[in-house]
């Protein structure tokens, strides 16, 4: 179905010399909107009957007046490069401290980048760097001997492109307020971290009026909107109408204890290499088990498989190999791993460290650990990073923390850390424990829960530092969702982009079929989604095992919906071809024609919905985001969590109703992604809304498949589909033309961070 046609005009006709002819072209776009293109093609024949074609691009675009809120500010230009920095010959510090003085019992080594590995990434293509990467600074293989070398190798190179990310971030020219014995400087993008900066952060400037050589590095005391408080040496040179250069550094800590743990020598072999010949996991659960006659969470007694894990947790011998809980969406995986440590506790002799990437997910252990067995301060203790923001830090935790009003978060004495039942961290964080003295096999089991999202350096941090021969590692998590991220292309590609949890499952001793119930662990049933949202990932990640359980007062609540496609499908794909846009000096892309529909769905859902809360936004571009807040505060509407996949891996987005937005039109961090994809659906409850462009997302083989489940189930919207609808999904070949989108969307996704990046560990600070 055309949009475009031309009025028919009674050929032949002859255009003499100077002489014009009309050429009408009609425009219907047949009630869809969006960007509308074709092309004219006007064919002449010349007087010796030879012919020549000139074309010309014809352009529509449908909209309303959002597309006019949120037209580009200015047109877009590549940001200006900071000057080329000239050798530093002296470098003032002495800017007051933020950190409390710790007596730590084991120092953090200060880790340098080899030069050699500088080197080498710094010459030649990505191909080369790899090779050479690959033959000068790793070993052939992972090995009990290798281990060390091998991932120190990945973790400098990781530290490096974290270094190079950074400078992204510099700037020329600007100015300083005095404000009391702090200066504060304005950081474009700070809200955003982009940068991400942190109290007690370092931050390298330069006076203009200085010898080029001279800078001084002050300290973050305060970090606000969109500025940050800064303290230097006394001799720093202030004045108010004069411009300074800044450099903004790494912050290097989490890299060194990634080198600390990994330097450390494996207390057993089945840790780090576990194989059939090594594994101890002691004998099945059989019949002769005793049952658990004390379950704290009722509902894990009524999920066979929960239960299961629970038993097999609890009855490994000390010193097992590590065991896996492998928990796909919506099955309560730490519902599971919290019932597990509850019941260990009932053992006066356990001492637990539960860990997990994120403090978001740390701080979910930590509430539920307290909720399900009544924990005291006294029992629990949830240890911080030293500069996490106090604002982040969930109320109901306050006073299971140790925190200063102007030191920030603290560490307890030893002998105070030693007598907490159960300790409660990131995975880097654990690094503290270790620092003020905790010994390996203080802990009888560790726990580490969305183990999939971690590298396997930092998963190290608290495993190879504090388990000995007699320590269970218990690891939860789901290889099938999103990874860990990573920003070296190079570590990315030889393997730092694994997690631990992922090279455990790929080996035979952690088969998920054939070891299941003696190495790991399945949960089956899924407890968020309504059916039809988890068929798809179902067939195509879980071989159809998940078992839907979600309650249907809180799945069934959209089925009659007037927006739906179809009824009792709660799954939309809204198809139309909007336009990406850039402006300004931000990289980043933002359609215009996706954001006013997330607009307009929002606007639909608010009669059938207690709180805005309930509903979540996922697009992969930070301008993406900014122009669908922007449109959504102009209806009064501010609390929509709105993010990447990755913001929302592990959540069900608050609550019971769910609405993912994709920006993927040239996104090739979406098309190319299996994981990704599986973790955008899957976080939804009730109702799942994509809009997007078919064309694009039908590029990848696994996307065309899910458009073809939705269009079949009646879920079809906006544009008509582009395929044949009999055909099958996998019989279309891409074209080349394809193949050159594929091209174009992976530099876009190199230049905004499509593929999560961005988003991440792009800061000062991390964690």
């Amino acid at each position: 179905m055309n949009s475009f046609t031309v009025s028919t005009i009674t050929l032949p006709v002859v255009i003499g010399q100077g002489s014009s002819i009309a050429v009408q072209i009609h425009f219907n776009p047949h009630g869809q909107r969006g960007r509308f293109e074709d092309r004219l093609e006007l064919v002449f024949r010349k007087p010796d009957n030879s012919l020549f074609v000139i074309t010309r691009p014809i352009k529509a675009t449908v909209g309303n007046n959002d597309l006019v809120t949120l037209a580009p500010v200015a047109p877009y230009t590549r940001p200006t490069q900071v000057r080329q920095r000239g050798t530093r010959l002296q470098v003032i510090e002495g800017g007051e401290e933020t950190a409390p003085t710790v007596r730590y019992l084991r120092k953090l080594e200060a880790y340098n980048i080899p030069e050699g590995i500088r080197q080498t990434l710094s010459t030649g293509a990505l191909e080369q760097q790899l090779e050479a990467f690959r033959d000068r600074l790793m070993p052939g293989t992972l090995g009990e001997q290798s281990y060390s070398q091998y991932w120190s190798s990945l973790v400098h190179a990781e530290h490096l492109q974290a270094e190079i990310d950074l400078r992204n971030f510099d700037m020329d020219d600007v100015g300083l307020i005095k404000q009391g014995r702090l200066y504060e400087l304005e950081v474009p993008g700070l809200a955003e971290k982009r940068p991400s900066v942190l109290k007690g952060d370092r931050i390298n400037i330069h006076p203009h009026d200085r010898e080029e050589g001279v800078w001084f590095k002050g300290i973050v005391h305060e970090v606000l909107q969109l500025a940050v408080r800064i303290s230097f040496h006394p001799s720093f040179p202030h004045n108010a109408r004069a411009l300074y250069d800044v450099e903004f550094l790494l912050n290097p800590v989490p890299f060194r204890r990634m080198l600390q743990a990994v330097k450390t020598p494996s207390p057993r072999i089945d840790i780090i290499l576990p194989a059939a010949e090594n594994l101890n996991l002691g004998d099945a659960l059989g019949d002769e088990v005793d049952p658990i006659h004390n379950i704290y969470n009722h509902l894990v007694n009524t999920n066979e498989e929960q239960l299961q894990a629970v038993k097999r947790v609890t009855s490994l011998p000390s010193g097992s190999s590590p065991f896996i809980i492998f928990g796909p969406p919506g099955t309560g995986k730490t519902m599971t791993i919290v019932e597990c440590i509850a019941q260990l506790l009932d053992k006066p002799s356990s001492r637990i460290l539960a860990c997990a990437p994120s403090n978001s997910a740390t701080d979910l252990i930590a509430e539920r650990l307290i909720n399900t067995r009544d924990l005291t301060p006294a029992e629990l203790f949830r240890l911080n990073a030293i500069w996490r923001p106090r604002i982040e830090l969930p109320e109901d935790l306050v006073e299971y923390s140790l925190h200063h009003n102007t030191r920030g978060f603290e560490v307890p004495a030893l002998d105070k850390l030693r007598s907490f039942r159960v300790v409660v961290c990131t995975c880097s964080s654990a690094a503290l424990a270790y620092a003020r003295g905790i010994n390996p096999g203080h802990f009888t089991h560790i726990f580490i829960d969305e183990a999939g999202q971690a590298s396997e350096p930092e998963v190290m941090i608290p495993i190879l530092n504090l388990s000995s021969r007699d320590t269970n590692v218990i690891l939860s998590g789901d290889p099938k969702q999103l990874g860990p991220v990573i920003r070296s292309p190079v570590a990315r590609r030889l393997g730092m982009s694994t997690s631990y949890l992922e090279r455990l499952m790929s080996l035979p001793v952690y088969d998920e079929v054939t070891m299941r119930g003696i190495s790991v662990a399945k949960l089956l049933k899924n407890f968020r989604s309504h059916p039809s949202i988890l068929s798809f990932p179902n067939e195509q990640f879980y071989g159809n095992e998940l078992v839907p359980r979600a309650p249907a007062n809180i799945t069934d609540v959209f089925l009659n919906w007037n927006r739906l496609g179809t009824q009792n499908f709660p799954v939309v794909f809204e198809a139309i071809a909007g336009e990406d846009m850039r402006e300004s000096t931000s990289p980043s892309f933002f359609n215009p024609h996706e954001a006013s529909l997330v607009k307009e769905y929002v606007q639909g859902l608010l009669p059938l919905m207690a709180t805005t809360r309930q509903i979540g936004i996922v697009t992969p571009y930070r301008a993406q985001v900014r122009k669908i807040r922007q449109l959504l505060r102009e209806i009064n509407i501010t609390d929509i969590d709105i993010g990447s996949v990755e913001i929302f891996q592990g959540q069900a987005i608050r609550s019971n109703q769910d609405f993912l937005s994709f920006d993927v039109k040239h996104t090739l961090g979406f098309v190319a992604n299996r994981r990704r994809l599986n973790v955008a659906i899957t976080r939804a409850q009730a109702l799942l809304i994509i809009i997007g462009d078919p064309m694009v997302l039908g590029l990848d083989r696994l996307w065309r498949r899910f458009l073809y489940y939705i269009y079949h189930s009646g879920g079809w919207k906006g544009s008509p589909f582009p395929w044949n609808p009999d055909s099958n999904p996998d019989d279309e070949v891409t074209s080349s033309i394809a193949q050159q989108e594929v091209v174009q969307l992976l530099q876009r996704a190199e230049t905004d961070g499509a593929d999560g990046t961005d988003d991440d560990v792009a800061g000062v600070g991390n964690e």
